[in-house]
């Protein structure tokens, strides 16, 4: 028994009702709330609507884990991982969407192995989760650059960074406006 309190949770994380997730599977709106209150797991053929309606997969639910790492595609890693990061910081799933930019399809597409996240992306994403981006990868891979605050990068990205770091003030000033960056960039 489980798969309710996984549902549960997972609708209270991304703000919606069971009574829209009842809607879903076209039950009465307190279908899902009898299973509630008897701890009962909900039959396994509404797991797969429940699961695209809450763009997550069937084992988010579940709570079964059925295949490793190694079977899933880098955007199904990179969304387990989102996942348990949203879910012990306590943010839903449509802040987050907001927050950084990303359609709830896109996520459902780097979900079920359709595609992937752009490094964009990925970079946006641990910024605004504040964690590494190899925490979204599970790259268990060396840093290119240790102890500089570069780990992340790749060495050319890495190298770029330095040589601009190195430039005087007002030349990093300028760059940024040559290049139009974001006012927050030049204070």
């Amino acid at each position: 028994m489980g798969n309710i309190r996984n549902i549960k949770t997972l609708a209270k994380e991304q703000g919606v009702s069971l009574a829209y997730l009842c809607k879903s599977i076209n039950k009465s709106h307190g279908y899902l709330t009898e299973f509630a209150s008897r701890d009962a797991d909900v039959p396994e053929r509404f797991l797969p609507i429940l699961a695209e309606a809450l763009h997550v997969s069937v084992e988010d639910l579940s709570g079964e884990e059925k295949v490793s790492n190694q079977e899933l595609t880098s955007g199904q890693i990179v969304c387990k991982q989102i996942n348990l990061v949203l879910a012990r910081k306590g943010i839903k799933k449509s802040d987050f969407y907001n927050a950084v930019g990303i359609t709830a399809g896109a996520f459902s597409s780097w979900n079920h192995g359709r595609a992937n996240p752009s490094k964009e992306n990925l970079f946006r994403i641990a910024e605004y989760l504040e964690v590494p981006v190899s925490v979204l990868t599970q790259q268990k891979e060396k840093p290119t650059v240790k102890d500089d605050g570069l780990s992340e990068f790749t060495e050319k990205e890495a190298s770029i960074l330095k040589w601009f770091r190195s430039l005087p003030e007002e030349k990093r000033r300028a760059i940024l406006i040559a290049q139009d960056a974001p006012k927050e960039l030049l204070d």
